[in-house]
Formats: C-alpha cells, structure tokens, sequence
C-alpha cells in the first residue's frame, strides 16, 4: 500500500505553504532485503535528499518497519543536518520513548493522529520557537498520550499527486478491473472493539471518527481528477451493526453518487455488519460499484474467539458469506492461524471452515503479538522491553512477533499455511467466482488466483527452517 498517512501529513503541510515530496522506499525497492539493499538505501536517500530539506518526516513505524526505520534514519543523518520527525501506530504505543530514545534516536515522534501536531512542529521551526503540540514529543521527553483529531472534515485531502508511482493491486488485494489504477482510502477513524490481538484502538482511539458525506464527495472529485478508477477503503469501522447503519451506507452511496468519480471499490466490514444490512443497503452499495467485502473472520471456534475477545461466531461468519453470494460482491476473508488454547486439530478446522465455505478470497496469517496489546500482556507482561522482542530473529523474523504455542511448532504451523492456500485457490473456485465478474476482470483474477495459490505463503516458508520460538503462553 503507498504511504497515505505521508500524503496526509503533506496535505496538511501544503496548507502553511510548504513544499513536500514524498520518497516511497517500498515501491523503489519492492523486494527489499536488509543485507543486500542497505546500499540501494544510502543511494536514493543521499539523491533525494540533495536539495537539503528543513524537515524530513518517515513513517509509518510499525513493528515490521523497526530496522528499515533505524536504516533510512542513519541514511538521511549521513547526507542531511535537517531534523527528523517519526509517526505511526508504534508511537503510540507505552515504551516508545525507550525506542526513540536507544534505537531509532530521531529529533522528535508524534503519537497517534499527525495533522495538527506536524503542523504545529513546523510553525515552530519556521518561527524560531521551541514546538509545542499534543501528540509531539522529543525521546528525552515524557511519552505523549495519543493526539486525536475530532473533526476529520477540517483536515486538508491527503496529497496523492505526490505519488509518482503508478500505483496498481497487489495479488493479496486484487482490484479486479483489469486496468485501471487503484488508491487506498480512510474515510474514518477509530475501532470500538476490543479484540485482544489488535492494535487497532492503541492507535486510533476507540471513538470512531467519520467524514461527512460532503467531505467524501469532495475527496472522490479529487481521487477522480487523479485518474484512480478502483479504490480500496481500510477503515476499520467505517460501518458497524448499530441502529445507523442502513443510513450510513447510504449516505455513503449517495456522496459517491454526487461525486464525479465512478469506478469500483472495497470495504472492511465486520460480518455481523453484513449479516445486519438492509436489501436496499446491500444493493446501494453494488450499485455504487462495490465489487468486494473484505471480512476479520478469524477463527472457526466460538472459544479460540473468545480467547481472543473476538465478538463473533461461525455462524455469524458464514451467513455474512451466504448473504454474499447472492449478489456479484465478492466475499474475502481473513483467518489467523494458532493462538491460545489452539491445537493442530484447531488450525485444521479453521482451515476446513474456509475451505467449505463460498468466499472468493481467502488469507490465512500466523498470530502476530503487538506491543500494547492486550495479548502482549498476557504472554509478556505490561512493562518489558519489547523492543529487544522485535529485533529478535528467533521471536519476530520479519519484526511482527509470531505466536508459538507448545502445542505446535512454527514449522507444522507454516506448512499448515501453505497448505492452505494451496488447497483454497482452485480451478473449482475460481471457475465459480467467474459468474461474478466481468470480462475484463477474468484474467487478472485468473492470474491472483494463481500467485496466491502457488506463491502467497512462501513469504513465511523461511519460517520453517530458521526455528523461530514465538511467544509462548
């Protein structure tokens, strides 16, 4: 995904009448590796950075982007003197300030959301004064509690024309148009629930903040201009089952009618959410060109679940997936292999339950354990120095700390996910999602069913070999 929360921050920035480019490391070098691109990294910073910048800002830190952000930290050190500024959802996460402190030493960080305090950081900078903004910190300084911003429609539209590359879907989150570019889209913030593995509230809070349908229409026009014709929106609540939620899509489908823009697009919902949307809901939003639902289903136990404090059931999962298949929206979903209380026998049924279902996609991830969390706790306490966790190979592999039960190895676990996808992504399957699609879309399709099936897992197959010990509970 391009780094929408950058564009975000250079929209804000722009407004005070700042000059922002954004340089996206990821898609320079899409298939990076510490070893053999720390060079590759020195070379496009040391170019980029020719001009000498007053402010240099990278993110999002996350748990997978520890090293790289110590990497490119050292990289810009190396060509410029101008300050650095850090964000993302580990900034806002308690013991941070020892990381910003020890590890990644920036000037400042900003914890949770970055509009107002970069601003503010940057008033400061032009105006000679020490900055002063909720949110900011330097890693001297005490830890911040986590800025919010209530009115999400006063925010300026995030700066996408500074993307220079032609952004387009990924196998894992196929567009399906065939041809067209695609662009990510936050249209709230905020996640209400409480599941123990997600990070998700630590970040954005747990009130949810929504744009108004004037500000939606207003970013499609701009997403239209930009020539996006599939957009994929990642909030995490932008609906939820409540007593608003049949008028809230449809004043969704409606700020997408008013707009200029016209095109296909995703959701994230909850399956209960699906299960409890009106006929006409359901259909407003396959006629405004919604060509896919993305679903957290998890689990195929009520008590693993629990475990997790996941407020759903199967059987929940499964109607949302029944009332799927009667329209041309295609129903994905996502399944978290291992976890407390989870035996072979466990994974297994998770795997079967996807397997006899009618989703169309399907992604099968090992448990990551996220600091801040509540399963952080459980298995490691409240007050650890969890950084050193993150940089451990045997622990985090690719920075995420994996789940490793006694009950079964990481090794049976990553076989177990290959398998999976393997036995998912058939000819059997894919003849039926057919039925769904357009002409144009077959192929690229065709070609993601192909790529998840036979190449999607090998991304943990090193997990196999190098014996990592996970965390153990």
């Amino acid at each position: 995904m391009p780094p929408m929360g950058l564009c975000y921050l250079a929209g804000a920035l722009r407004q005070t009448g700042a000059d922002c480019r954004i340089l996206d490391l990821a898609a320079r070098i899409p298939e990076f590796s510490y070893a053999e691109q720390r060079d590759d990294i020195n070379d496009i910073v040391a170019q980029e950075l020719g001009e000498q910048p007053a402010l240099i800002g990278i993110g999002p830190l996350v748990t997978a982007t520890l090293r790289a952000t110590q990497m490119i930290i050292r990289s810009c050190r190396a060509v410029s003197e101008a300050p650095i500024v850090v964000g993302g959802p580990l900034c806002a996460v308690p013991g941070v300030s020892t990381v910003m402190r020890e590890y990644l030493q920036p000037t400042w960080y900003i914890a949770g959301d970055g509009e107002t305090p970069i601003v503010e950081l940057w008033s400061a900078m032009r105006s000679g004064r020490a900055p002063s903004a909720p949110g900011l910190a330097s890693p001297e300084q005490r830890e911040p509690a986590p800025y919010r911003e209530v009115d999400l429609d006063a925010l300026a539209l995030p700066a996408r024309d500074l993307l220079h590359e032609g952004y387009r879907a990924s196998a894992r989150r196929s567009s399906g148009n065939g041809h067209g570019t695609v662009t990510p889209a936050f249209l709230s913030r905020g996640c209400p629930y409480s599941c123990t593995f997600c990070a998700a509230p630590l970040s954005a809070g747990r009130t949810v903040r929504r744009l108004s349908p004037a500000a939606i229409s207003r970013e499609l026009a701009d997403i239209f201009t930009l020539g996006y014709d599939h957009i994929v929106f990642y909030d995490d609540c932008l609906f939820i089952r409540s007593p608003q939620l049949d008028s809230r899509v449809l004043e969704f489908t409606d700020a997408l009618q008013v707009s200029p823009w016209r095109g296909t697009f995703q959701l994230e919902l909850r399956c209960d959410a699906v299960v409890a949307l009106s006929s006409a809901a359901l259909e407003a939003l396959q006629a405004a060109g919604c060509i896919q639902i993305n679903m957290g289903i998890e689990k195929a136990h009520v008590d693993t679940l629990a475990l997790l404090q996941k407020r759903l059931s199967p059987e929940i999962a499964r109607a949302a997936i029944e009332r799927l298949r009667t329209t041309r929206i295609r129903a994905a979903g996502t399944f978290i292999l291992g976890g407390p209380g989870e035996s072979r026998s466990h994974v297994e049924q998770t795997i079967e339950f996807a397997l006899s279902s009618h989703l169309d996609f399907a992604h099968f991830n090992p448990l990551a354990i996220y600091p801040g969390t509540r399963l952080f706790s459980d298995v490691y306490g409240t007050a650890p120095n969890w950084l050193d966790l993150c940089l451990d190979p045997t622990i985090a592999p690719n920075g995420d700390i994996l789940w490793a039960g006694p009950q079964m190895a990481m090794a049976e676990l990553v076989g177990l996910l290959a398998d999976a996808y393997r036995r998912f992504y058939t000819t059997g399957r894919l003849d039926r999602l057919k039925a769904k699609l357009r002409a144009n879309e077959i192929a690229p399709l065709s070609d993601a069913y192909t790529v998840l099936g036979e190449s999607r897992a090998t991304s943990w197959r090193h997990l196999s070999t190098s014996d990592p010990k996970g965390g153990v509970c």
